[in-house]
């Protein structure tokens, strides 16, 4: 038996190890990990982390035509994805899972890991990716069912066309009606038929401040597990004399101006610089898209770090931190779930409601604590579970999932 890991983004390459440190720990075999090429990916040091997999593949990245384009453009990439289509396929043939393999589906319905998962239909079928994933699909399906979603000229290809033609499993790719942003909330992409009857088995990742991961699921193939990066938790008895904040480019189509942006990042760091510059030392970590802002925002008492590294791999080795900042990065969802102090202020900077309810889904349930609502006191602090109990959890969780039902 082998077992193989499909991951897009880098973000989930900590997910990725997680699972094959669990794997070993079992006396289980290292996993395979199948990767499709997305562009931070030129950032990511593969050589640090390649001793935690039997074997790596990368396959290219192939994603749905953005509906920001012009609509002819849409119509030629889309069908332009037809002969990718032919050659992913066919490199996907050549990787020659068995039937009594495991598939382990980290990226949450992006075209390779649907065109594995397809191909090889009697191998069993593990989806893990965080709880987003699931609480899309229901929206998806509501504002579906009340006319408020479209399908992109992309989007009705794949479905209606590509999906059968391959032999895929359908997806939907929509966005709101009406709505013109080129941000997250705009969009969904969902399995047609839902999660629970595409995959054999599903654990879904909440915080780890979430208590509802203990609760049951409607769905006997569908649990609930703290994101597991507590099996890589080191002691905490190291001093902590770092403050960080991941930065946020200009861009989203927010509906805010250069300077109201440049305005309320300085004003952030102002109240860190306050509360924290005396004591410990800042650190300002741009977003990879960053590229203007540096020149535009006063980082004076801050360290610049010029690694881009990706957040949860910089987490991973930084032992030092007390708290990280963010306006509403993920990375701050990652540091809570390192068991690092994390807050974000979407309220105080000026989003649109949709993109708000949209990263709250992204962020999942948070402490109170995690958000912030004025700059004006030092934030509270968080309290986090017993790291033991939440180990436990894990691993009981993993035990459930990685052990397949004949």
């Amino acid at each position: 038996m082998r077992y193989w890991i499909i991951i897009d983004h880098p973000h989930s390459l900590l997910t990725a190890i997680s699972i094959s440190k669990f794997l070993t720990s079992k006396k289980l075999s290292k996993p395979v990990l199948v990767i499709a090429k997305h562009d931070y990916w030129k950032i990511v040091n593969i050589k640090q982390y390649i001793n935690n997999f039997s074997n790596i593949y990368w396959f290219r990245r192939i994603d749905i035509p953005p509906y920001s384009m012009p609509i002819w453009k849409q119509i030629i990439a889309a069908v332009l994805m037809f002969f990718k289509l032919i050659k992913l396929k066919s490199e996907v043939m050549n990787l020659g899972i068995k039937i009594n393999d495991i598939i382990i589906g980290l990226s949450d319905k992006q075209i390779l890991e649907n065109i594995i998962i397809s191909s090889y239909p009697r191998s069993f079928k593990i989806a893990i990716v965080p709880e987003l994933a699931s609480t899309s699909e229901k929206v998806a399906v509501e504002l579906k069912k009340n006319g408020k979603l479209k399908y992109t000229i992309g989007g009705l290809i794949m479905r209606y066309i590509y999906c059968p033609i391959f032999n895929m499993y359908k997806n939907d790719y929509l966005v709101t009606k009406g709505y013109g942003s080129k941000s997250d909330g705009d969009r969904y992409w969902i399995f047609t038929d839902g999660l629970v009857k595409v995959f054999d088995k599903i654990l879904l990742m909440v915080n780890i401040t979430d208590r509802r991961s203990n609760k049951s699921s409607l769905h006997s193939n569908l649990k609930k597990m703290p994101f597991p990066y507590g099996l890589m938790y080191r002691e905490n008895n190291y001093f902590k004399n770092k403050v960080v904040y991941f930065g946020m480019p200009y861009m989203y189509g927010w509906d805010i101006s250069r300077s109201e942006h440049i305005e309320k990042i300085n004003k952030y760091l102002d109240y860190i610089r306050k509360h924290y510059g005396k004591k410990y030392l800042l650190e300002y970590r741009p977003h990879p898209q960053e590229i203007k802002e540096l020149k535009w925002l006063k980082l004076n008492s801050f360290k610049v770090a010029h690694d881009r590294t990706i957040a949860e791999l910089y987490l991973l080795k930084s032992k030092n931190i007390k708290s990280v900042f963010s306006v509403c990065s993920t990375s701050s969802r990652s540091a809570l779930n390192f068991g690092i102090e994390s807050y974000v202020y979407p309220t105080l900077y000026p989003i649109k409601d949709l993109n708000i309810k949209s990263y709250r889904r992204v962020l999942g349930k948070v402490p109170k604590n995690f958000v912030l609502n004025n700059f004006e006191v030092k934030p509270k602090k968080i309290i986090f579970p017993n790291r033991v109990l939440i180990m436990r959890r894990i691993y009981k969780d993993l035990n459930w999932v990685l052990s397949p039902v004949p």
